[in-house]
């Protein structure tokens, strides 16, 4: 191809945005506008995405990525403080550690619901069917609502009467079930976070959290279930139960930080996204000033108009546009009769004697 000839992409016919198609900088719906112009809000490219299933995170609003990363700061800090302030306000009956333990495990109940939520339409898509995530997504905002309500049980025994701290207490411990519990959905939930990010060692590790919380769940209901019967079965059941309860205690560690780690990379996404964002912009920039510099290369290189006969814009003739009469020859003149065979016409004498007829040597006597 000619370096001067446009590209064929240019006489191509604009795509128009079928689905709900946020802009990747403002979050504005381009529903209606073609692929390859500018957002009307921010002035960002609207780029065609390939069509596949899993975008990754980087694609996503720059918006709803800060929400995110706020969301899993607050998880980290919230896993930080609730595991410490619920051991002491539970070990040493400290109503202050109890106040505390409310509020870090509010912020990770919530935190938690933002970084459930669906994620953004990065393209078209069909209707949205429910599927097993949402399931999931549901039962870690429920299970983790807990903690809270766990957080006020332990607050709420040390002001009630000593005849209701005991049923206090069955329901805070009943809630804290119900809280370790949810933590196996809640790793699901945050495992697709990390395959979201393209972090596949985090996400493995997450769903091994879950695994095996579930398996200590289990074992914890067998040996409470075995105990009273007094069988061998269930000394042994009690005896593995210290290296469980260790090694639970191992996953929950891991868990917290699979979290913090979680955290680090959506504030990775937002980096990425700023410098994706700064690159097309610079891709865009160069591929205009290319455009422009080969239209005035092909208004350079077109051929003019062909100019009309006597307006070419140079010297002007001394004799005019008019044809130039010969002098004597009546026959040029306009009107003038042309000749008849017979006519008498002017005579040319001829040498008489030898002449040479290739002597050019002009005659003397002439």
């Amino acid at each position: 191809m000619s370096p001067y000839q446009p590209s064929p992409s240019a006489n191509l016919k604009p795509v128009p945005v079928a689905g709900d198609l946020p802009c990747v900088s403002c979050g504005y719906n381009l529903t209606g506008l073609n692929y390859g112009d500018r957002c009307p809000e921010c002035g960002t490219p609207i780029r065609r995405r390939n069509r596949v299933d899993d975008e990754p995170m980087t694609a996503a609003p720059l918006p709803y990525l800060r929400v995110l990363n706020g969301a899993a700061l607050g998880a980290a800090l919230g896993a930080l403080l609730a595991p410490v302030s619920v051991f002491y306000a539970v070990g040493w009956s400290s109503p202050f550690a109890a106040l505390v333990a409310g509020g870090s495990s509010a912020l990770w109940a919530a935190s938690i619901y933002v970084l459930t939520q669906p994620r953004p339409v990065l393209q078209e898509r069909a209707a949205h069917v429910p599927t097993r995530v949402d399931k999931l997504r549901l039962a870690t905002r429920v299970t983790q609502g807990a903690w809270p309500v766990f957080s006020v049980a332990v607050l709420l025994s040390y002001l009630l009467p000593a005849a209701l701290v005991t049923p206090m207490s069955v329901v805070a411990w009943l809630l804290a079930l119900v809280g370790v519990a949810g933590f196996v959905p809640t790793s699901i939930c945050l495992a697709d976070l990390a395959d979201w990010a393209r972090d596949t060692n985090l996400s493995g590790r997450l769903r091994g959290c879950a695994w095996f919380i579930t398996f200590a769940m289990v074992y914890q209901l067998l040996v409470f279930a075995l105990s009273p019967l007094g069988n061998i079965l269930a000394g042994v059941l009690a005896i593995g139960q210290f290296f469980v309860n260790f090694a639970l205690f191992g996953a929950l560690v891991v868990f917290l930080f699979g979290v913090l780690q979680l955290a680090s990379n959506t504030s990775w996404a937002i980096r990425n996204h700023k410098a994706a964002k700064a690159k097309e912009e610079r891709d865009l920039a160069r591929r205009d000033a290319e455009a422009q510099r080969r239209a005035t290369e092909l208004d350079r290189l077109a051929p003019g108009p062909t100019p009309a006969p006597g307006a070419t814009g140079g010297r002007p003739s001394p004799f005019g546009d008019d044809p130039i009469p010969l002098d004597g020859d009546d026959a040029s003149a306009p009107g003038a009769r042309k000749p008849r065979p017979g006519d008498r016409t002017m005579r040319l004498d001829r040498p008489d004697g030898g002449a040479d007829a290739y002597d050019l040597e002009p005659d003397e006597d002439r």
